[in-house]
């Protein structure tokens, strides 16, 4: 179905999934998770599957996101039944108007070699939320997008549309008819939040030094919700159309990935591309890359870039270095249409905040330093 205004949406208000004495559980709100709910002796059990999937799955993020409500006198028990698959991401807790806070260990228990958690709730005179992360949606982006935009004077760009109507945005700054061009973008897979911290802060970063002359010769372009839908029905992994975006770089099929790619040729025109970037997340952190001596690409800034992360931290992030023509990611389709040196740069699920933005703005003086600095 196609949504009205999908910028201000907020999910419709529906039945609950289960309730009993009082409490409620729920999953209607913006990235609630896809969830089934049934009643146990000691509270509520919830089936975290994933989402209809065209192509065969890979590297499984079994997202969960449901609100604990009502008249909560004791704690509450919460069930998580992954199937075949195994808890991923460790849970966060908000409780009415209060900041995100991680679980405390005690309260939870991971059984059967992860296929079955049971969180324990605390009693709480508000509602609470429990994810897997804590929540970024749609709208929370928007905000951030239009907000660095208004500071920065960046252009925000309607580029397309999902395939369930929301909008797809891009910011855009420096001089149309510059000679280098800069890509970077997030959010392809929705529950990767650890990335997306990475791109924006690595975006903050660039930017404070748009008016610097070094700069006036480069046309940037940034995307930070590739998979809106994906992220608003709490998928894992795929759009609306059951497909992994980052495997449609190639063949195309859906519009999220057609239209960023009509958007890039555009800017990219005439123009020499330093660098595309593109911020996920996944167990560790680490670098996807082709390899260093691949032929008719410079290889200069992510040589620098691992040197510079191999510096910040210890360990240093795992740099794995290949190529895989017939696959469609966007590092993939970077290299062969532009022979840039795409990288795809991976923040582990545990990273901190701190962490995550460090990935960035040290991708943001990387870049600085090779090519913005005589």
């Amino acid at each position: 179905s196609t949504v009205s205004d999908p910028q201000t949406q907020t999910a419709a208000r529906t039945e609950a999934l289960c309730t009993r004495d009082q409490v409620s559980i729920r999953t209607d709100f913006p990235v609630g998770g896809q969830h089934g709910c049934a009643l146990r002796e000691d509270g509520f059990a919830l089936t975290v599957w994933p989402e209809a999937a065209v192509d065969a799955r890979i590297n499984p993020s079994p997202w969960y996101a449901f609100s604990v409500e009502g008249n909560e006198e004791a704690e509450v028990n919460i069930t998580l039944d992954y199937g075949s698959h195994r808890h991923r991401y460790a849970p966060w807790i908000k409780s009415g108007d209060s900041d995100w806070r991680k679980m405390e260990d005690a309260q939870v228990d991971v059984r059967d070699e992860g296929r079955v958690a049971v969180l324990t709730v605390p009693a709480s005179d508000h509602d609470q939320i429990i994810a897997g992360l804590p929540i970024v949606s749609v709208a929370d982006t928007d905000v951030w997008t239009r907000e660095i935009a208004e500071r920065h004077g960046l252009e925000v760009m309607e580029y397309g549309r999902s395939i369930e109507g929301r909008p797809l945005t891009a910011l855009t700054a420096g001089p149309e008819d510059a000679g280098t061009v800069l890509i970077a973008m997030t959010r392809q897979h929705p529950p990767e939040l650890n990335g997306a911290i990475a791109f924006e802060a690595f975006v903050e970063k660039v930017v404070a030094h748009l008016g610097e002359p070094s700069f006036a010769n480069t046309r940037f372009v940034f995307f930070p919700m590739l998979n809106p839908d994906g992220v608003e029905n709490g998928y894992w992994r795929h759009n609306m159309g059951g497909v992994d975006l980052n495997r449609d770089w190639f063949s195309l099929k859906q519009p999220e990935i057609r239209t960023a790619e009509q958007l890039i040729q555009r800017e990219a025109a005439g123009k020499d591309m330093l660098a595309f970037l593109d911020f996920h997340s996944t167990w560790s952190t680490l670098v996807y890359f082709h390899p260093f001596n691949t032929p008719d690409t410079d290889s200069t800034f992510p040589m620098a870039l691992k040197a510079a992360l191999d510096e910040a931290f210890e360990p240093s992030p795992d740099w794995i270095s290949s190529h895989n023509d017939g696959k469609g990611t966007s590092k993939n389709w970077a290299l062969q249409t532009f022979r840039t040196p795409g990288m795809t740069i991976e923040l582990g699920d545990g990273a901190s905040r701190s962490e995550a933005e460090r990935v960035g703005e040290i991708t943001a003086d990387t870049l600085f330093e090779v090519f913005f600095t005589d």
